[in-house]
């Protein structure tokens, strides 16, 4: 659970910092936050494919590693 928070609070920070200079602007695209728009989703009513894609993407990935980490558990049984 740690190290879920030590990620969320790295990607929240590139996408902080990446408005501060015009050089650091690439960095957003290495934060799930710079992808969720609540604003036009809640406002607009529209909610962009290909940010919806990207947490697709990520869930699909995050659950494979999970259920591989699942399976190869070194847990003794008798």
């Amino acid at each position: 659970m740690a190290i879920t928070g030590g990620v969320l609070i790295i990607m929240y920070a590139l996408n902080v910092f990446s408005t501060f200079k015009e050089s650091l602007e690439n960095l957003k695209y290495a934060s799930l936050f710079h992808y969720y728009d609540f604003a036009a989703a809640v406002v607009n009513n529209h909610i962009d494919a290909l940010n919806a894609a990207v947490f697709l993407a990520v869930g699909i990935t995050c659950t494979i590693i999970g259920a591989i980490a699942f399976v190869k558990r070194d847990i003794a049984t008798t």
